[in-house]
């Protein structure tokens, strides 16, 4: 996983990059829209 951060004047965009999911045991607990889904809730702003 990586994280980049770019300047946007007052404000930074970030770009979180998950990769490694086609090593992931073949479970539906690791699909890929799952961890779409987490990801979108853990970075919603709150």
């Amino acid at each position: 996983m990586t994280f980049e951060l770019f300047d946007k004047g007052i404000k930074s965009r970030l770009k979180l990059t998950h990769t490694g999911l086609a090593s992931f045991h073949r479970d539906r607990h690791f699909a890929r829209h799952r961890c779409e889904d987490g990801w979108k809730q853990i970075l919603a702003p709150s």
